[in-house]
């Protein structure tokens, strides 16, 4: 029997002109049958306080890859792939176009979850510790590098 392989595959084929058509089966079961709403989760945050206090626990070495998760909402795996001319230092944004992903044993760079790249908004603080850790970084230097790109 096959299973969907998360949560929102029934509505992604569901969705899709998938009935009677390139199935063994000409009648679906699925066919003509409503899904029930998305219920959408009221997103939680962590108060400022709390951010800085879990930084600051961490130590220099984190303390910004701490501050960046939580202030920009990037995916560990779009922090460890930050190339440093993806963050546009004026307008305080950062472009997510790549992730890295441990795949047995190997760091491998590819496309972020989201199908297309994004912009994040960063605070001026964040952007201001950035722009401090890769003034003597080129372009296409990772932004988190060593212990605390692990």
């Amino acid at each position: 029997m096959l299973r969907p392989a998360s949560e929102g595959a029934p509505r992604a084929v569901h969705g899709a002109d998938v009935c009677g058509e390139g199935w063994a089966v000409g009648d679906q079961p699925c066919c003509g049958v409503s899904l029930p709403r998305v219920r959408e989760v009221k997103k939680r945050f962590p108060p400022h306080r709390l951010v800085h206090e879990l930084a600051g626990a961490c130590g220099e070495e984190y303390r910004l890859v701490v501050l960046s998760l939580a202030y920009t909402g990037l995916r560990w795996g779009e922090m460890a792939a930050l190339q440093v001319h993806r963050v546009d230092f004026l307008r305080r944004r950062v472009l997510v176009a790549e992730s890295v992903t441990p795949v047995k044993g190997v760091m491998t760079f590819g496309p972020p979850k989201a199908t297309s790249a994004a912009r994040c908004h960063s605070p001026r603080f964040l952007i201001e510790d950035l722009s401090r850790r890769v003034a003597d970084h080129a372009p296409d230097d990772l932004v988190v590098t060593g212990d605390a790109a692990r």
